[in-house]
C-alpha cells in the first residue's frame, strides 16, 4: 500500500533536518580537532597574507578639471527684422548681454526713403489732378 502524499513530504522534511544536524555536529567536531593541531604547529600559510602598503601624504590638491568640449545656451532667442534689406551696422559684440528694446542692428533706409519719396510724388501728382478737374467743373 501507498503511503499518502502529506506523510511523504513530512518524512522527507524529517530526514532533511536531521541530515543538517548530523553534518553541523560532524563539522563542529572536525573543526575542534583542527584549531587543537593547529596551534601546535604554525604554518607559513597561517602567518598571514601580504598586503599592500602606501605612505600617506598631505598635500594640496585641484578640485577642478579642464576638459576640451563645447558649451550650448540653456535658451535661445530667433531675431528676425521686421523688414528686409541690408545691414549697415551692427549694436552689440558677440556674447554681449542685451535688453528687450535694444537696438540690435541698422539695416540700409535708402530704399525705404526712396519709397516713401515716390509716394509723397504719387500722393502730390493726384492732388493736381485733383485740383485740375475741381477748376475744370467750376
Amino acid at each position: 500500500m501507498q503511503t499518502p502524499a502529506p506523510l511523504r513530504k513530512r518524512f522527507a522534511l524529517t530526514a532533511t533536518v536531521l541530515a543538517v544536524i548530523a553534518l553541523s555536529v560532524g563539522g563542529a567536531i572536525s573543526v575542534v580537532g583542527l584549531s587543537a593541531n593547529a596551534s601546535t604547529a604554525p604554518t607559513a600559510a597561517s602567518a598571514g597574507a601580504p598586503v599592500d602598503v602606501a605612505e600617506v601624504v598631505q598635500r594640496q590638491i585641484i578640485d577642478w578639471q579642464s576638459y576640451s568640449g563645447r558649451i550650448e545656451a540653456v535658451d535661445r532667442v530667433e531675431v528676425r527684422p521686421l523688414v528686409g534689406g541690408t545691414l549697415t551696422a551692427v549694436h552689440f559684440k558677440d556674447g554681449a548681454l542685451v535688453k528687450k528694446g535694444d537696438v540690435l542692428f541698422t539695416i540700409d533706409p535708402r530704399p525705404y526713403e526712396a519709397e516713401v519719396a515716390r509716394a509723397e510724388a504719387q500722393l502730390a501728382g493726384a492732388e493736381a489732378r485733383a485740383g485740375y478737374t475741381a477748376t475744370d467743373l467750376a
